[in-house]
């Protein structure tokens, strides 16, 4: 910061009896004054995780059998630089009643990762979740955890008939609902049969039925009381060869029912005589925001009116009077009243009276001021680090504090008051420098409408908020929006610049980052309308940490054995067994009977199963588990001992120690004859080694139909009896090998390690000659690419071709830097 500005802010505090502090400059706080100002910040920081992932996927909605792509950024939390010092990602599916589907571990690289899982075919359609961490990401006694990805699975969902509707409130007794049917080639479906359905527990009721006219339009009016006793509502589609599409929709009956009115006064009260701002929230009982309008009333008489302005929120200004009660009083529906909190009669408020990029300026008013004059403080930070503090004395009833605010960065900062006894007056979260990002300009203009197999063409350029170009990172993901997910509505700069920052879920934080909004105001007002503490980096915040939480990277584990008691004791040193589908190596424990399998032979075997056997009589092995403490007080780290490390691979492709190989006939245990193996050709064997661990893992894979494809590694179960290509093209009848089970599911004497999931890599489509292949392009997202860069202009051209769906599809740009500033965008391609 240039020196005539630290003048400019020392002069004009001194007029008002300030003196302030400055990042750099010697403290002018007493001992007693920086333990109460400045360490709970500092603590407070400590206390939460240091790095912060954002998680995207290529779509939001999945049909069974199909890949979910995604893609990881870690940042650190505090200055949201790329943050490269965990090298292991751990991904976990789970389903609505939080029960593990699939959990898979990827190699971390510069900072980025990015990968698939396959959702098989047993999936039940409903809500799951995908978790991503790192060992840097969660701490002891977190509560919350942000990193999370709401999937749905759904049945087929591409449909014949596109349906379009809109709702229209006639009277608090009657909803119409507008129809408008189409093909996917975009031609009107006339006289095509129209149900509307409500789905509760005790099945479907036809609530209403009508047929579209000439023009594929029709319209339904229903009864509101009637529909209120559903929670699901269906719109099914019989067209003239009597085929029947099912389709949900969401219709606004909820939003005709009591909504929540929750007011915010800015200074958590209010004060008689004084003026102040007031923000409210009005939300239905689902949690969904609902516009609002109303009279604000003083002793049921009307003094003005109020509504929201944006996403179910508002604010107004109001000076109450002594000895006065204030309401809100509903328009549409005059029963609905809603009390304010009643206002004090002495008391002080602070208000945001403007933000700028320099200064915040807040309003202090009193009715008291003997209470409060003398010294205050005011403190800013964010996420731990404290960009500016003064001091100075409060002097008059009314008086304008002009608070430095441009040392922080673009993002979400608290401004916090105390009095001279160092007690917190007021808090504030404010939204600061939103127009520091980054702004994405198309340069070239998109077609109307693209034929199936189209090519498509998309140049974008990055500028900086001084309109310069700026070298950065994109991922785009362009998908049918039948699939997309547009409650959730989230990108990389609400999740790093809002998401991850608040305790409160907030509804659709993706729609404060587009860039034809007003970030500042929105962003402010949202910030208005929740409670300071919200913010987790708030000192006031603080958690208690419990038990151990040390995530590891490597994979550890323990041979025990089972005394004569029937507990369990270390094996001390002993031998271990460790295998692939090729072979097997020997190896020994530490004198702990401890031992890791690291990270770097996790990525060598990526894709296959490992087993780790114990050669001692009545043993057992344990792996530690990310979340549990199983080894009492032995401490895990780097010094134990690396017996299976990736160096022992590297050294002329075969293993310094003996190999034992087995038969899938013989299943003795691994005591066959020792040879020396090279690895190469990995995979082969995987059913050798899933029949040992009782899994059965022959698939047939779907390009063709072959049986344990060496060139693809997965595809759909073999059925017992049916005939398929071998890899040699020989026809063959497949019989599923009988499972092992384990007796009594007593501890076992070997365990099933997985290493990192399999490495795959997105394939888009490309045609010469759209009549070139004639099989069906199903694809439902067109394009996924997450490691775009531009050129030193800020440029870059992203190219990909349409499939046989038509339809419309969403186009979504992730931008970011390695130094933190991000931006979105999104487009729309139109196929027919």
């Amino acid at each position: 910061m240039p020196r005539q500005n630290h003048i400019r802010y020392i002069s004009f505090f001194i007029c008002l009896g300030f003196v302030i502090l400055i990042k750099g400059q010697s403290t002018i706080l007493s001992k007693n004054q920086e333990q109460a100002l400045v360490v709970p910040v500092l603590n407070t920081a400590n206390q939460f995780p240091n790095q912060q992932i954002y998680l995207q996927t290529d779509k939001d909605i999945y049909e069974t059998q199909e890949n979910v792509w995604f893609h990881a950024v870690l940042k650190n939390a505090h200055d949201l630089s790329a943050d490269d010092r965990s090298k292991v990602f751990f991904l976990t599916l789970l389903n609505s009643e939080n029960e593990v589907i699939v959990k898979a571990k990827f190699p971390i690289k510069d900072a980025i990762v990015q990968g698939r899982i396959y959702l098989q075919e047993f999936l039940t359609p409903g809500i799951y979740h995908l978790v991503g961490y790192t060992k840097h990401a969660i701490q002891p006694g977190q509560t919350f955890y942000k990193t999370i990805k709401r999937l749905e699975i759904k049945e087929t969902l591409i449909p014949k008939v596109l349906i379009s509707y809109e709702q229209e409130l006639l009277d608090l007794e009657k909803l119409q609902v507008q129809f408008k049917l189409t093909s996917r080639s975009g031609a009107v479906a006339k006289k095509t049969k129209l149900r509307l359905k409500g789905i509760s527990s005790n099945g479907e009721s036809v609530l209403a039925k009508t047929i579209t006219d000439s023009t594929g339009k029709a319209i339904i009016t229903i009864d509101i009381k009637k529909a209120s006793a559903f929670k699901n509502f269906l719109c099914e589609v019989i067209d003239k060869k009597k085929n029947n599409q099912r389709t949900p929709i969401f219709l606004s009956i909820d939003d005709l029912k009591t909504p929540e009115i929750h007011f915010y006064p800015e200074s958590d009260s209010l004060t008689t005589t004084l003026n102040q701002n007031i923000g409210f929230k009005a939300i239905l009982k689902n949690g969904r925001p609902t516009n609002f309008q109303g009279l604000l009333r003083e002793d049921n008489v009307p003094i003005d009116t109020v509504k929201t302005s944006f996403y179910g929120m508002g604010s107004f200004k109001i000076k109450p009077k002594p000895n006065k009660n204030y309401s809100i009083q509903s328009l549409s529906d005059p029963t609905l009243i809603f009390e304010l909190p009643k206002a004090t009669k002495n008391g002080a408020i602070f208000s945001l009276q403007n933000l700028d990029q320099q200064h915040a300026d807040i309003l202090f008013q009193t009715t008291d001021l003997s209470f409060y004059k003398g010294e205050i403080f005011i403190r800013v930070q964010s996420k731990g680090s404290i960009h500016w503090m003064g001091k100075g004395n409060l002097i008059r009833n009314e008086q304008l504090l002009s608070i430095p605010i441009d040392r922080a960065p673009p993002g979400i900062v608290e401004v916090a008051i105390f009095d001279k006894n160092l007690q917190l007056l007021f808090s504030r979260l404010l939204y600061v420098h939103a127009g520091n990002k980054l702004y994405v300009e198309q340069l070239n203009s998109l077609e109307d409408s693209y034929s199936p197999r189209s090519k498509v063409v998309i140049q974008l350029k990055i500028k900086d908020r001084k309109n310069l170009p700026k070298k950065a990172k994109l991922s785009m993901r362009v998908f049918d929006h039948l699939y997309d997910d547009v409650v959730q509505d989230r990108n990389i700069a609400s999740y790093f610049l809002l998401e991850s920052n608040l305790k409160e879920n907030i509804s659709k934080p993706g729609i404060y980052f587009k860039n034809n909004l007003n970030g500042t105001d929105s962003l402010n007002l949202l910030l208005l309308n929740i409670k300071p503490d919200t913010y987790i980096w708030s000192a006031s915040n603080q958690i208690t940490k419990h038990g151990k939480f040390d995530i590891q990277e490597d994979i550890v584990g323990k041979v025990m054995v089972k005394t004569k008691s029937g507990t369990l004791k270390s094996s001390g040193v002993s031998d271990i067994q460790l295998f692939n589908s090729n072979g097997v190596s020997l190896h020994k424990t530490n004198e702990n009977g401890m031992f890791r399998i690291t990270k770097e032979v996790l990525n060598y075997f990526r894709g296959e199963s490992l087993f780790v056997k114990t050669t001692v009589a009545d043993g057992v092995i344990k792996i530690l588990d990310n979340d549990n403490n199983i080894f009492g007080d032995s401490k895990i780290t780097l010094e134990y001992p690396e017996v299976y490390t990736l160096q022992n691979f590297e050294k002329n492709s075969q293993l310094e120690d003996q190999i034992r190989s087995f038969n899938l006939n013989s299943m003795n245990y691994l005591d066959e004859v020792v040879v020396k193996a090279q690895y190469k050709n990995r995979g082969k064997n995987a059913a050798i080694y899933g029949l040992f661990a009782g899994n059965v893992y022959d698939y047939v894979c779907v390009e063709y139909n072959i049986l344990n494809c060496i060139n693809h590694k997965q595809g759909y179960a073999p059925i017992d009896g049916e005939f398929y290509r071998d890899n040699y093209g020989t026809l063959i009848q497949y019989k599923a090998p009988e499972r092992k089970e384990s007796p009594n599911n007593k501890p076992k004497d070997f365990v099933l390690i997985n290493s990192f999931y399999s490495d795959k890599k997105f394939e888009d489509t490309k045609y010469i000659d759209s009549s070139e292949n004639f099989d069906f392009d199903n694809r439902k997202t067109l394009h996924w690419e997450t490691d775009i860069a531009t050129d030193n202009e800020g440029k870059a051209t992203i190219t990909f071709f349409t499939s046989d769906n038509r339809g419309v599809y969403k186009g979504f740009v992730d931008v970011y830097t390695d130094d933190g500033l991000f931006g979105v965008y999104e487009f729309s391609v139109n196929v027919y």
